[in-house]
Parts: C-alpha cells; sequence; structure tokens
C-alpha cells in the first residue's frame, strides 16, 4: 500500500470507527479513553476492539486511533501526545498537513503555525503555496462545519477525494 492509499484508508477507518460510536469526536484532546484510567500502557487496538470501550477524539486523535488499529503499536497513552502522533502520522502525511488538518478541526488556524509558508509535503508538487490562500480556504472550511463531528467527516471526506491529502477548498 502506498502512502497516499494508506492516508485513504485511515480516513475511511475514521469515518466507520465514529459512527460505530468507538470514537466520539471532541476538540481540545488528542485521544483519551473513556473510563478506567488504567487503560494508558494498553493497546490502543485493543481497546478499541472491546465492547463497552469508547475514546474521545480530535481529527489527529482520530486518525492515530486508526492508524492504531492498522499497525498494532500504539498504547493509549502515546495516542494522547502530541510528539506521539507526528512521529507515526508525519512519515504518512507530512508536518504541515497534519498542522493544517489540526489547526481547521480545532478552528486555530494562523500563520505563526506555518511559518509563514506552506509546503505540499507528501512529495508530490515541491512547488511552495501561498499560505495566505490556504489559511484563508482552511478557515472557511472550518467554519462551514460548526459541528465538530461534520467537521471531522469533511475533514476526512476530503482527505479521501484528494488521495490522502488535506486540501481546504481554494487552497
Amino acid at each position: 500500500m502506498t502512502k497516499k492509499e494508506f492516508c485513504v484508508a485511515l480516513a475511511k477507518d475514521v469515518i466507520k470507527q465514529v459512527k460505530r460510536k468507538k470514537l466520539i469526536v471532541t476538540s481540545g484532546v488528542y485521544c483519551q479513553a473513556l473510563g478506567n484510567s488504567d487503560y494508558g500502557y494498553k493497546q490502543l487496538d485493543a481497546l478499541i476492539a472491546r465492547e463497552n470501550s469508547v475514546c474521545e477524539v480530535c481529527a489527529l486523535g482520530s486518525l492515530v486511533a486508526s492508524y492504531a488499529i492498522a499497525k498494532d503499536d500504539t498504547t493509549v497513552s502515546e495516542a494522547g501526545t502530541r510528539w506521539s502522533i507526528v512521529d507515526r502520522l508525519g512519515p504518512y502525511f507530512g508536518a504541515k498537513q497534519l498542522d493544517l488538518i489540526e489547526a481547521t478541526f480545532e478552528r486555530t488556524i494562523t500563520v505563526d503555525e506555518f511559518d509563514g509558508k506552506y509546503h505540499d509535503e507528501m512529495g508530490e508538487d515541491d512547488k511552495p503555496r501561498n499560505p495566505q490562500k490556504v489559511l484563508k480556504a482552511a478557515y472557511k472550511f472550518a467554519n462551514r462545519y460548526p459541528d465538530e463531528e461534520a467537521r471531522l467527516f469533511a475533514i476526512m471526506r476530503n482527505i479521501i477525494k484528494n488521495e490522502g491529502r488535506f486540501v481546504p477548498k481554494g487552497a
């Protein structure tokens, strides 16, 4: 499976897990198991597979939860830290894509987050993109979906439509 195909597979699985009510969409938290505080060192994929288990997730948390299901190498506590999420998802999405996905989901879009430039880090297009145009498109995209779950679904469908990349319309 190529990197792009894996990103698409993750986005599809996120939608599936949210619809199954295994993942509860919540801004401000990467990935947090609800219920027992002893879950920290348990494998996230095994926890998600349990009948009554639920995790609260943001956009990146939902992607790392689906990654954990696919790769079986992430504990619950690792899924709750940004560095661990970027370590796992970065090779597939790239750091700037992850920043854009997170900022759009959380609706915290600033130029500083993108160091004044935006590049496609998947290796398909090495032309710099206009950061203001990308950020404006992300801002409009985020605000079309005031509901967090609807916004997450829209981001994941965008990733599927754009073959593994999040591309807000107009960017």
